[in-house]
């Protein structure tokens, strides 16, 4: 199972779109008991690599590490 997420735009994501996307997963996460290491980009998966996927265009790494940091801030929790 899976969830799959889209933002319109390639690259120059504006800040407000980068926090409306970490929110939601956020809520995702608690919804659906989704781990942080559950989540990945499209990039990432195996299917992606073998089509040579960019996609979310973000940096999975720092944007992992942004939903920690508000993780921790917003609800105290270490994930």
């Amino acid at each position: 199972d899976s969830i799959g997420i889209s933002l319109i735009g390639k690259r120059d994501f504006s800040q407000e779109q980068l926090n409306v996307i970490r929110q939601f997963v956020i809520d995702l996460m608690f919804s659906y008991n989704i781990s942080i290491d559950n989540i990945y980009g499209h990039y990432e998966m195996q299917s992606g690599k073998l089509q040579k996927k960019t996609c979310p265009n973000i940096d999975m790494h720092w944007f992992r590490n942004e939903i920690r940091k508000e993780m921790g801030q917003t609800y105290g929790k270490s994930i």
